[in-house]
């Protein structure tokens, strides 16, 4: 079999990363379904805290396969793995290194955000505040200040109210890891 992307998780931190270096990581209908695949389970793992998109080669994502040689079947398409980076509940970091074209621009612009260093600070933050974090990011925009005001309290209060929330503050006051840290 051939290994298109492989996911590794450590420390709170799935790393996906797209390991087709000789074909530029293109779009193909194999790397397509595996990377939705690797998407969907990390956002379904309670112990990744932050998903992590990177690559091997010069190339992050030359865009689409325009070479012909798949014969799998597609699973999922371009624009549902788009979506599942969106959609995520934890946040989806890119390290891209090197050129993106085409289809890899979409799927680095998807991206929560394209800096490493953040990795080890999002991995610190509790599961449910980073979930209503990126759902702040993606719903509030679109809104009025009132229409946002009147979605976002009721969260807030749910949140600051959770045992996440007592957790977190109860590890801020003692100078200690919070429980949901990975080691």
């Amino acid at each position: 079999m051939i290994l298109h992307l492989f996911t590794e998780v450590a420390g709170g931190v799935a790393l996906i990363t797209l390991a087709m270096p000789e074909r530029k990581n293109a779009l193909s209908v194999e790397l397509v379904n595996a990377l939705g695949d690797h998407l969907a389970a990390a956002a379904s793992d309670d112990d990744v805290r932050v998903v992590v998109l990177s690559n091997e080669g010069n190339t992050f994502c030359a865009g689409a396969d325009l070479s012909g040689r798949s014969t799998a079947a597609p699973r999922h398409s371009l624009v549902s793995v788009l979506d599942a980076i969106v959609e995520c509940p934890k946040p989806v970091v890119g390290r891209v290194a090197g050129h993106c074209m085409g289809g890899g621009v979409g799927l680095a612009a998807a991206l929560d955000v394209s800096v490493d260093e953040l990795v080890g600070k999002l991995v610190r933050g509790g599961p449910k505040a980073l979930a209503a974090s990126k759902q702040l990011v993606a719903r509030v925009p679109q809104m009025s200040r009132e229409e946002a005001f009147d979605w976002a309290a009721p969260l807030s209060q749910q949140l600051f109210h959770s045992d996440e929330a007592k957790e977190g503050i109860a590890a801020f006051k003692e100078r200690r890891d919070a429980a949901w840290v990975p080691a």
